[in-house]
C-alpha cells in the first residue's frame, strides 16, 4: 500500500495499492500469473495483481472494482461487468482475481449471443483473419444453447492469440474463455478439426454452472471433452462411424496412460488422465441413460449445494444414480 491507501469513502472501506508488473515467459504452460505481451497488448489474469484479503486469520470476500490508468490511444476490456471505459466490477474478490483483462491496442469485436455479451479480442490478428473463428463461435453458441440450454454467464471474453507467445495454453472458466496461443494461425477449420475441438471445449465451460466448484478433474474437464466431441459431431453432421472413431482415439490414449490396466476417476489427478477418463465415462452414461437424461445431470448437480459450494464425484454419482 502507499500513503493514504486505507480509508473510507461514502461508508465503504477503500484499500489502494500499487503492483509492478514485469513479464517473463511463465515457467510452464498453464502458469497464467505472468502477464502476456502481444504486440502492443497486455493479457493478464486478475490473480496476478489482486491480493488476498484477510480479517485476522479469516479470508474475506467482498464486492470490488478494478480501475486501469491507460496511455493515450489504449483501451481495456475484461470478462467482467464494465462500469465505464476503464473500470470493472465483480460480485466478489474471487471473481475479480479470476477475471481476464486485456489492455493496450488490439482488434475488438462485440457480439450478443443468446443473451450473453461476448467480447472477442486479438492482439495478433485483424478482423478478417479471425472471421472464421467468430463464425464458428456463433454456431457453437447456437448448437450448445439447443443442446444444453442457456449458458450460465452474462459477460464472456474470448481471446485469440498466436502460439509463439508461450506454450499453447487454452482455458475456460466461468465467465472467461481464453484461447491463448491456439496455433500459429487463427481457428479456421471445422468443428472436428484439431483447432475446432479445443475451441468448443473451452467455450463449453461457460455452460457449466457458475456457482458450484468441481473438485474432480474428470467431471469438469473429461465430461466437457465428451460434450465438445458430441457438439462438434452435431455441428459437422458426421456419421456414427466417424464419431466412434474419435472416441476410439480417446480410448487408445487412455489405454496408453493406463499401461494396459484400469484407471479410476480418482486416479485422474491433475494430468491428462482426467480428460480421457471423463470423456469415456460420458460416453458410457449417454449410452446407458440416453442423451437428454445424461445432459440433465449437469443441471441437477448444480442445484445440490448452492453457489460457491464444492461438489465431489460422490455428488455427481448420486445424481446419476437417481436417473437410472
Amino acid at each position: 500500500p502507499w500513503d493514504g491507501a486505507l480509508g473510507f469513502e461514502d461508508g465503504v472501506a477503500v484499500v489502494r495499492y500499487r503492483v509492478s508488473l514485469g513479464w517473463n515467459p511463465p515457467p510452464a504452460p498453464g502458469a497464467l500469473s505472468a502477464p502476456l505481451v502481444s504486440g502492443e497488448k497486455l493479457h493478464i489474469v486478475g490473480f496476478a495483481f489482486l491480493p488476498d484479503l484477510y480479517l485476522g486469520e479469516d479470508a474475506i470476500e467482498v464486492a470490488g472494482r478494478v480501475r486501469f490508468s491507460l496511455r493515450e490511444g489504449q483501451r481495456v476490456v475484461a470478462s467482467l461487468e464494465q462500469v465505464d471505459e476503464t473500470t470493472f466490477a465483480a460480485r466478489s474478490t474471487i471473481a475479480l482475481a479470476d477475471a481476464m483483462f486485456e489492455a493496450g491496442r488490439f482488434h475488438l469485436e462485440r457480439h450478443e449471443l443468446h443473451g450473453v455479451k461476448v467480447t472477442v479480442v486479438s492482439g495478433g490478428w485483424d478482423g478478417t483473419a479471425i472471421a472464421p473463428a467468430v463464425a464458428l463461435l456463433r454456431r457453437i453458441f447456437d448448437e450448445a444453447h439447443a443442446m444444453l440450454g442457456p449458458p450460465d454467464a452474462t459477460h464472456v471474453l474470448v481471446v485469440l492469440e498466436p502460439r509463439d507467445l508461450h506454450g499453447g495454453e487454452k482455458f475456460g472458466r466461468g465467465e472467461r474463455v481464453g484461447l491463448v496461443n491456439v496455433s500459429e494461425h487463427p481457428v479456421s477449420g471445422g468443428p472436428m478439426s484439431p483447432l475446432g475441438l479445443p475451441y468448443i471445449h473451452e467455450l463449453l465451460h461457460i455452460w457449466w454452472p457458475r456457482g458450484p466448484l468441481f473438485r474432480d478433474r474428470w467431471i469438469k474437464e473429461g465430461l466437457t471433452d465428451f460434450l465438445a466431441l458430441r457438439l462438434a459431431t452435431r455441428l459437422d453432421k458426421v456419421d456414427e462411424a466417424t464419431r466412434s472413431h474419435a472416441l476410439l482415439q480417446t480410448f487408445e490414449a487412455y489405454s496408453a496412460l493406463a499401461k494396459g490396466g484400469t484407471l479410476s476417476p480418482g486416479d485422474a489427478g491433475e494430468g491428462v488422465y482426467g480428460y480421457h477418463v471423463g470423456s469415456l465415462i460420458g460416453r458410457c452414461l449417454e449410452a446407458r441413460l440416453g442423451l437428454e437424461p445424461f445432459l440433465s445431470t449437469f443441471r441437477a448437480v448444480a442445484n445440490r449445494k448452492g453457489p460457491e459450494a464444492w461438489l465431489s464425484a460422490a455428488d455427481y454419482v448420486e445424481v446419476v444414480g437417481a436417473r437410472q
